[in-house]
């Protein structure tokens, strides 16, 4: 559908004006990483002229991505015919499994997802963006060419895939995510540092930056051989953002989410005045803490009292400034 040769716009005007006939509001259309590896402009440009056609239907889109049914073998170029009375005997998979079951290669597709993606990034056309489709499913019509351990490495491409996909914010900030194997790494750079370099930008004091800066060099120290678990987090969990129902029941809202060390979202509830003892208590009972969590917790804390030194100034900036201090008498 999406290479120039066999690019039929008359064909799918045509097929979108009966969605409409029949009351379609929204209609859900893959894509493939082939075509944008191939043909980058042209994919991006047709994908223009699909949106302009169903727009002009009143037919919202939901783009795919990626999606783990059918052939494992997809090939640029023309498609072999279809099978008669057989169903979706064309369909292909993107990626192939020769790029699913190597890692390295599946990390060439960020290129693909982040900029299809960011083209479109606030284009109101698009509905929605579905990342994944079917990772888990293991084509029976192909079992006898089927990828040994096609699932894990399937989630393997699903959880980069959500990395690579969007940024998000933190209150009014900018938030960078991404993948990354290296926690430290990823919070020396992507949470704290990303911070000082508002900071700068906001002309916040000079010395707090630089001895800041002083601290990411020595990081490291605070997690000595730590290996936390991947949770899926909040992102600002302090009071504001916590509530029950009327019948108890917990909820949270106004999430900076993404995927991290548990104890960066305990830490905040321990901030901005916290929250009650006995959330403490309850936590620890279901699920106990690390040693060393007193001695990270200042440090994921930072991120979030930095946050608000570059949003609000103020008293915000002597707690980043004294913050910094404190955790660098404690590597000393």
């Amino acid at each position: 559908m999406w290479q120039a040769d066999t690019w039929d716009p008359k064909t799918i005007d045509r097929e979108l004006g009966w969605a409409q006939d029949l009351g379609f509001t929204s209609v859900r259309v893959f894509l493939h990483d082939i075509a944008w590896k191939t043909d980058r402009a042209g994919l991006l440009k047709r994908m223009e002229q699909f949106l302009s056609m169903a727009d002009k239907h009143k037919i919202g889109v939901m783009f795919v991505l990626f999606d783990s049914v059918w052939d494992p073998y997809p090939k640029a170029g023309k498609q072999r015919e279809p099978y008669p009375h057989r169903h979706n005997s064309g369909w292909v998979q993107s990626p192939g499994q020769d790029i699913l079951m190597d890692p390295v290669k599946q990390d060439e597709l960020k290129a693909y997802v982040q900029d299809v993606i960011g083209h479109f990034r606030n284009d109101q056309r698009v509905q929605v963006w579905d990342l994944f489709n079917e990772p888990d499913n293991l084509v029976p019509q192909y079992k006898n060419v089927l990828l040994p351990g096609k699932v894990e490495f399937a989630l393997q491409l699903l959880r980069k895939t959500f990395g690579w996909a969007r940024d998000n914010f933190i209150g009014a900030t900018p938030q960078v995510n991404g993948w990354g194997e290296d926690w430290v790494a990823f919070w020396r750079d992507r949470r704290v540092h990303a911070q000082l370099r508002f900071a700068a930008h906001n002309r916040l004091p000079s010395k707090m930056i630089d001895r800041g800066e002083r601290l990411l060099a020595d990081s490291a120290a605070f997690f000595g051989n730590y290996a936390p678990a991947k949770s899926l987090l909040h992102g600002d969990l302090w009071t504001g953002n916590a509530s029950a129902l009327a019948d108890g029941t917990p909820v949270v809202f106004d999430p900076a989410v993404y995927v991290g060390d548990r104890e960066a979202d305990v830490a905040m509830t321990e901030l901005f005045g916290g929250f009650p003892r006995e959330f403490k208590a309850a936590y620890a009972s279901e699920w106990a803490l690390d040693p060393g969590y007193r001695t990270r917790r200042d440090f994921y804390n930072l991120y979030q009292i930095l946050n608000h030194a570059n949003l609000f100034g103020g008293s915000y900036v002597r707690q980043g400034e004294q913050t910094i201090e404190k955790l660098l008498s404690e590597i000393r």
